[in-house]
């Protein structure tokens, strides 16, 4: 029993020492160095809230008259100056030549009293015409140009109205779903103008959220220019 308990502490023993003698001859472990990094970093919370377009605009009616055609597909994006609806567009174009032939007949009258100005002019000068007639002439002058004014400002008011026949988009953006259909009257309420449809520009948006004290109170702390810190 002694000698089997003698043989027992022997093989530990060797054991022991065959472990030591293995760890003697082990490498070193591999450490690895790395070198600070300094890099800018922005200070961020999370906050929830609601987006909202930079631009939403009703696309109205801005003249009266049935609608003649839709010339978009409901959601659709579409740039600036894209025709959308079109409102019957022949009574306004007949405004505008009757406006044009107005302002071609106050020519006519300017030219003839300038004309006779002109001649009153001349016989005043030579005495040989009353003041009057001088008079009369020069105020038929100023009246034909006031004439000729007003019929170039109502060609350039049936000219606009002819433009709102075409309704188009005011910037890039997506179109809502119509609100009338083709045949439909519109426009003939001033007071309340008829919605066609409403462009919304998706990009950019606005981010409406709300801010606590104690955030506000942080950041305020915070240098305003971006910090650095190392980093590894």
């Amino acid at each position: 029993m002694a000698r089997a308990a003698r043989a027992c502490v022997t093989l530990v023993l060797a054991a022991t020492v065959g472990v030591a003698a293995r760890g003697e001859h082990m490498p070193p472990p591999k450490v690895t160095v790395a070198a600070p990094v300094e890099q800018t970093v922005t200070g961020y919370f999370e906050a929830a809230g609601d987006t909202a377009a930079v631009n939403s605009v009703d696309l109205v009616a801005r003249v009266q008259g049935f609608v003649q055609e839709i010339t978009y597909i409901d959601g659709a994006f579409v740039k600036k100056g894209t025709p959308l609806f079109t409102i019957e567009p022949e009574p306004y174009s007949l405004k505008v030549e009757t406006a044009k032939a107005s302002v071609a007949r106050a020519w006519g009258a300017l030219t003839q009293a300038d004309a006779d100005f002109k001649r009153q002019a001349e016989l005043i000068a030579k005495q040989a015409t009353s003041g009057s007639a001088y008079d009369k002439a020069l105020a038929l002058l100023e009246g034909a140009r006031a004439d000729l004014q007003s019929a170039q400002a109502d060609e350039r008011a049936a000219q606009i109205n002819l433009s709102y026949t075409k309704v188009t988009a005011p910037f890039d953006g997506i179109v809502t779903e119509r609100q009338v259909s083709v045949g439909q009257l519109v426009g003939a309420d001033n007071q309340h103008p008829t919605v066609l449809a409403t462009i919304v520009q998706p990009d950019p948006i606005y981010v409406a959220f709300n801010v606590s004290e104690r955030v506000v109170a942080a950041n305020s702390r915070l240098p305003r220019e971006p910090r650095s810190r190392p980093a590894c």
